[in-house]
């Protein structure tokens, strides 16, 4: 990025050599203006309180391919101005933005082209936690770049890796600047292990393991028939509910079954161990707040007697399904692991997906358990990659 040193100084009288005294004495302000390689007009209001005469404007054009000193006139006489090239400040390209849903349709066809299969690159897992990770996007030549904060330290600014066309090592460059001028360190958060090299390749950095935000990725086709000796307790369990629970099906969650999802996630007693069930809750709310406009899939899983009884939320990227949201009546038998195994095939059966992914675990003890009950077929680590200086 290239940036303009502007120096405005009192020009003399007519026919009078201007001094390097009194050209020290006549500079009264130094600003500076920024280009994005492109020609850049500019306005400048000064008050010049050591000159006899004011200058109330004047325009000025930057050329990004000059490397000098430029002399430009005025709309009064007593003024010129210097403007020196400089690649030493910088001002950066990148223009953040809050993320909401109306970013959807935007980012949705950048973070497709993602070749990691962790959660944090996908619709849910940028928009439904947007607010509590303070993320914000920008888009610069067809790359997407997601600012926020570290997955284990919130108080951190930290940035995703960035997703499109600009090659890795041309991206970093830009959040280098941007970095510089917001004075915070270039850190990356949950940067996938396959990702990891590539980063540390351009420069000196650290590394940290983020031990409780791996990813459980599944088989896909293990889950959706539960077949073989090691899932012989979870067909018990599901074999228990279609027992207790003749006539009970899956359905998909259509736009018209919104408000009954709402009404059977209000009647879930509160999670009062976990600091982010609350806000996880309030996030699902908004989520099927807009789920007709959202790329995702759905399915409740009904019983005559009491209705909804579970429910899932997930979205499929290439050859894997994310599962966002999970939820379900702990007081009826098997119901966990029916809506498991049955949307796990509904959602093969339609895009003929080959992995799944469970998300992480967060440090929670219980849940770290029931994920690994199901045998994955591998963890995604993840890491914070922060960059020297």
């Amino acid at each position: 990025m290239l940036v303009i040193d502007l120096y405005l100084i009192h020009k003399p009288q007519s026919g009078r050599r201007m001094s390097h005294d009194m050209e020290k004495r006549g500079v009264y302000r130094k600003l500076r203006a920024y280009n994005q390689f492109q020609c850049v007009a500019a306005k400048v209001w000064v008050f010049l309180r050591q000159c006899k005469h004011l200058c109330y404007s004047f325009c000025f054009i930057i050329n990004p391919w000059y490397n000098g000193i430029i002399h430009t006139g005025c709309y009064e006489s007593t003024i010129i101005c210097f403007m020196y090239l400089s690649t030493t400040a910088v001002i950066p390209r990148l223009r953040f933005h809050k993320m909401d849903y109306n970013a959807v349709a935007t980012i949705s066809p950048l973070l497709a082209r993602s070749h990691s299969r962790t959660c944090d690159y996908t619709i849910a897992g940028m928009i439904m936690w947007a607010h509590y990770f303070n993320y914000e996007y920008a888009i610069v030549d067809n790359t997407l770049f997601v600012k926020g904060v570290e997955e284990n330290d919130r108080t951190t600014p930290a940035f995703s890796i960035p997703i499109g066309e600009m090659p890795l090592s041309d991206a970093a460059a830009l959040l280098k600047e941007y970095c510089m001028a917001e004075n915070i360190p270039l850190v990356f958060s949950a940067v996938p292990e396959d990702r990891v090299e590539e980063l540390r390749q351009l420069g000196e950095c650290r590394i940290e393991e983020l031990t409780d935000w791996a990813d459980y990725l599944y088989n896909a086709r293990d889950l959706a028939t539960l077949s073989g000796n090691r899932y012989s307790k979870k067909r018990n369990h599901v074999n228990r509910f279609t027992s207790d629970h003749p006539g009970a099906s899956l359905v998909d969650l259509t736009p018209d079954m919104v408000p009954r999802i709402k009404t059977f996630l209000d009647t879930l007693p509160p999670d009062e161990e976990h600091v982010t069930a609350q806000i996880e809750r309030n996030e699902v709310m908004r989520l099927l707040d807009h789920w007709d406009s959202l790329p995702m899939d759905g399915a409740a899983l009904m019983t005559p007697d009491r209705g909804i009884v579970a429910f899932a939320i997930g979205e499929v990227i290439a050859d894997t399904l994310y599962v966002h949201i999970e939820k379900m009546l702990h007081d009826i038998n098997g119901a966990g692991e029916t809506i498991n195994k049955e949307f796990a095939a509904m959602m093969l059966d339609r895009y003929g997906v080959t992995f799944i992914n469970r998300e992480e675990d967060a440090g929670d003890e219980g849940l770290r358990r029931a994920k690994e009950s199901y045998h994955p077929l591998m963890m995604l680590r993840k890491y914070n990659v922060a960059f020297s200086g």
